[in-house]
């Protein structure tokens, strides 16, 4: 009886040995490896995760349910569990949530400001593969015309008059900056800011028949301006084009737009106006006092414009915190 008993144990052990001989050779979990993000989606937009701003992201799953991830320079171990295309990551002080399916690796809703990041085994996407990378939105094809609405603008903002709550503001000029998403029916959502206030989060509708560029105009539709609701019209922008000149004989330069409007509450008005041009433009073409306060030092000297993304350039800064970050995403989404 004993000797059969230890026979029986030499075969189980066998067995196990050969089990195990065989997960190593044949059933090594195929997600083991680094992962290498790629693609960021940003609501209607999808960019390439270079641009992003928080440097290399990579995810290192390991066996035994460890794991590495790399963000914003530093390294944190951790752990990993897949439960299905479940997948759950908690490293340092981060926990996120997302999936892994068809070698494809999505976290969702990084730092909870509704960033999906798309991640691909050695940043290697796999043939077939629909991630762009790109900066056009998600949404569709939006055209050319729309597409140029589509996007981050630079300039300043200045006031000419200002009473009651608004009079510290009278004969203030200060840099800005703008985000517009557009949708394929043509409507947008316009968040304007700059170092200190939320300047205003417009709903807008383009006209592509109207204005004086290809590009058309734009009205609001709804939305704030300074804490006050923004009735349709408050807000007219009309693009030019280079050498246009209007009715008062002044001469504006390509893709440029200015807004004249007044806010108007119990407690006082500002008559202010808004400049803005798309990210990434040089305004040599404009003489000095039409350039925004800090275009040279901020803007050229620092080399931002050369960014491809004014979030990018502004991200870690007092212009752009966190709580700004999420301020911008919800305003947008």
């Amino acid at each position: 009886m004993k000797k059969l008993f230890i026979v029986l144990v030499a075969v189980i052990l066998v067995i196990g040995m050969g089990a195990c001989g065989n997960k190593t050779q044949e059933e090594v979990d195929p997600n083991i490896g680094i992962w290498q993000a790629v693609t960021v989606e940003d609501g209607d937009y999808s960019y390439e995760a270079k641009d992003a701003g928080f440097g290399d992201f990579t995810v290192e799953l390991k066996s035994g349910g460890k794991c590495t991830v790399t963000l914003d320079g530093q390294n944190y171990n951790g752990t990993w569990k897949l439960e299905g295309n479940s997948l759950t990551l908690k490293a340092g002080l981060l926990t996120v949530t997302g999936m892994i399916e068809n070698d494809r690796m999505k976290i969702e809703n990084l730092y909870d400001l509704g960033l999906n990041v798309i991640l691909f085994m050695n940043g290697a996407k796999p043939s077939g593969s629909t991630d762009s990378g790109g900066s056009e939105p998600t949404s569709g094809n939006l055209g050319s015309e729309l597409s140029w609405w589509n996007g981050e603008f630079y300039g300043y903002w200045q006031v000419s008059s200002a009473t009651g709550q608004f009079a510290d503001w009278e004969g203030g000029v200060w840099d800005c900056y703008a985000v517009i998403n557009v949708d394929s029916d043509a409507t947008a959502t316009m968040y304007v800011w700059d170092d200190e206030i939320d300047m205003a989060t417009a709903k807008m509708s383009i006209d592509l028949g109207g204005g004086v560029a290809s590009m058309g105009s734009a009205r609001s539709e709804g939305g704030e301006a300074f804490r006050t609701p923004l009735k349709g019209g408050d807000w007219i922008i009309l693009p030019t084009y280079e050498g246009y000149e209007d009715y008062f004989g002044n001469i504006f330069p390509d893709d440029y737009m200015e807004l004249d409007a007044t806010t108007d509450t119990d407690d006082g008005y500002v008559d202010y106006k808004i400049v803005l041009r798309p990210w990434g433009i040089l305004w040599n073409d404009l003489p000095e006092d039409m350039r925004p306060p800090y275009y040279d030092s901020w803007y050229v000297d620092s080399g931002n414009y050369q960014l491809p993304s004014m979030l990018e350039a502004i991200r870690g800064t007092t212009i752009y915190d966190g709580e700004k970050e999420a301020h911008i995403h919800s305003a947008l989404n």
